[in-house]
């Protein structure tokens, strides 16, 4: 196994769970709690806009888990291309943090409208 297809797998591997903890969000199975889910004063004050915030939250981070796995496997491609470990390790860093950075802002201005 090369680098760049232990590095993709790792990165396919974390998108596979950000998907997994989103679906109970999105089905609205967590009620307001202290550990899992989208936790603001706004969401914790108010059952309904946590489940709401907490539902839309789940899509986005769905949206995102789709993006990381999608990316991930551009890493191999980039390694073909000769690109040096430290170039494919920091985008491999890009490609996990990014995806799931776009949702939280997606999700906060979401939060706003409720």
């Amino acid at each position: 196994m090369t680098f760049a297809q232990f590095l993709a797998g790792s990165i396919a591997t974390l998108a596979l769970i950000i998907a997994v903890v989103a679906v109970p969000l999105i089905l609205r199975k967590i009620p307001p709690n202290g550990l899992y889910g989208f936790r603001t004063a706004k969401t914790m004050g108010d059952r309904e806009i946590w489940f709401e915030a907490n539902a839309y939250a789940g899509k986005a981070m769905i949206v995102a888990a789709i993006a990381m796995f999608s990316l991930s496997w551009g890493l191999i491609g980039l390694a073909a291309s000769g690109m040096p470990k430290n170039a494919l390790t920091t985008f491999g860093i890009i490609f996990e943090i990014a995806p799931m950075f776009v949702a939280t802002i997606f999700a906060f201005r979401y939060l706003r409208k409720l």
